[in-house]
């Protein structure tokens, strides 16, 4: 058994979880390779999404405590919500790598926001100024741009589309996730230019997955909680670049939109994650940020950003 930090959890688990810092002390997760499916229970499978051709990709289940995230065809997670332990169940042979992404980028963080904690679907650099989040749809850019501030601005990576975040007494810290980026092939050529092609995340993806926990990258990774400096909610595709104020009603819906959620029934936790998302729709320097589809912009959307940084540097 081996002790991993990550998302200010830490995890015990059976087999190696090679992108993390180990650490040592009292686990709040145990990771267990579960080779027969869980006998006798039957679950109610509240939440499924569909690929393209209609075939089920993952489903969330329930039976009482018991919860089930299935990956069709991949592997089933239990995990009882007043346990420690979670179970996986490979449902195929499947390369390591495809089973960290699985448990660190997918069920990880849905483990930790039904525990009652905020996990957002957010990618996060940080500086000594605090960390600049970017929260947005699937494909609105936030892993690229996190890329390309790491790649060229100065920053280090904290997290990359999965951002635990904590509400402390003064003000809202980020947790480190994973050390690593995950990009389109156009996207990673284009934030990390003349270099070989990356290996794939998963072997069901063509996504890259840039390690920054090795050579040329090691040292590029923060290892600690960090204060919010802004948080920019992202809107792609729009005729040019914008910074613009959001009012708490407009945030709270994009937070809620773009938060990891496990349950979706329970009153008493659904009125506490309500709670936490209204406190964070009242952070200050939390904006919308539209902007073109165009990689070639990037450089200019960067500077439109550090120029507004500035600007709040100024105002205070």
């Amino acid at each position: 058994m081996s002790f991993y930090q990550v998302h200010g959890t830490l995890i015990q688990s059976e087999w190696a979880l090679d992108a993390l810092t180990t650490a040592e002390g009292s686990p709040d997760f145990s990771l267990t390779l579960q080779p027969n499916p869980v006998p006798g229970t039957s679950w109610d499978l509240y939440q499924t999404w569909r690929q393209e051709d209609d075939k089920p990709w993952l489903s969330y289940g329930r039976s009482c405590d018991d919860y089930l995230i299935r990956f069709h065809e991949l592997a089933d997670f239990y995990w009882n919500c007043k346990s420690p332990q979670i179970f996986i169940h490979p449902l195929a042979t499947l390369a390591s790598e495809t089973l960290n992404h699985l448990f660190l980028d997918c069920v990880l963080p849905l483990v930790i926001s039904r525990s009652g904690k905020l996990v957002l679907h957010a990618s996060a650099v940080a500086n000594a100024q605090g960390a600049l989040v970017f929260l947005g749809n699937s494909g609105s850019g936030k892993s690229t741009l996190a890329a390309s501030f790491f790649k060229t601005r100065d920053h280090d990576l904290l997290s990359d589309d999965g951002l635990h975040v904590e509400d402390r007494p003064h003000g809202f810290h980020a947790y480190p996730g994973s050390p690593s980026l995950r990009l389109w092939p156009e996207m990673a050529s284009a934030c990390f230019p003349n270099e070989d092609p990356f290996p794939t995340m998963a072997e069901y993806s063509l996504k890259e997955r840039i390690p920054i926990f090795s050579k040329p990258y090691a040292g590029g990774f923060c290892t600690r909680s960090i204060p919010f400096r802004s948080l920019y909610i992202l809107s792609p595709g729009r005729s040019e670049i914008s910074i613009f104020p959001l009012s708490p009603q407009k945030a709270f819906m994009a937070l809620l939109r773009h938060s990891f959620r496990l349950e979706f029934s329970d009153p008493s936790y659904l009125q506490e994650e309500f709670n936490r998302l209204s406190r964070l729709s009242q952070f200050p320097r939390l904006f919308g940020l539209s902007f073109p589809h165009d990689l070639s912009l990037l450089p200019e959307l960067q500077g439109a950003i550090l120029r507004h940084q500035e600007l709040l540097l100024d105002s205070r």
